[in-house]
């Protein structure tokens, strides 16, 4: 959420809105969303020209490939810790799994709800064009995407897009 730093009253910024931000290597893409907005405030360029520094904090970790629905359910009730690999002929998501529903009476149905996160739908190297959202999958190879950002190319903003791709979940050993 965004705020009004140091500020004496009125913290919170007025209408009200979250932000996030989209780093590479030297370039960074800001993203401010509020409810019902059509059009935002983003901007993007360098990241020495805004930030005093940038620092990645990355852990590797161990994880094994579920293979199948049994696999994951058991991770679920393990309470392992989940990601998720998306792969496609445009893009690599990678991404903690953060909700997901299962039942075991259904056909051993499952599906994985998780956002935001950030993708690409048109130059996977271009920062300009990436924007986050939400995903949604009950498969191994076909999954939604629900993009928030309306500045990007194809206009894709709450709007819903299927793709096919190969999908993986993982659990922390």
């Amino acid at each position: 959420m965004a705020c009004n730093v140091y500020s004496n009253q009125n913290l919170f910024k007025t209408p009200a809105y979250s932000f996030n931000v989209i780093f590479s290597k030297d370039k960074f893409k800001r993203i401010r969303l509020s409810e019902g907005q059509k059009e935002f405030n983003n901007d993007s360029g360098n990241i020495n020209d805004v930030f005093l520094s940038v620092y990645p904090d990355i852990s590797l970790c161990s994880y094994k490939k579920l293979n199948t629905i049994d696999d994951i359910i058991e991770s679920i009730e393990k309470k392992s810790n989940l990601i998720t690999t998306i792969y496609n002929e445009k893009e690599l998501l990678t991404f903690p799994v953060k909700h997901i529903n299962f039942k075991r009476t259904l056909n051993k149905t499952f599906q994985i709800e998780t956002g935001p996160i950030v993708f690409n739908l048109e130059n996977f190297l271009n920062i300009e064009s990436a924007t986050i959202g939400y995903v949604a999958f009950n498969s191994f190879n076909t999954y939604e995407l629900m993009g928030l950002d309306s500045r990007t190319p194809s206009g894709f903003y709450n709007s819903i897009e299927k793709f096919q791709g190969e999908i993986s979940v993982y659990a922390k050993e």
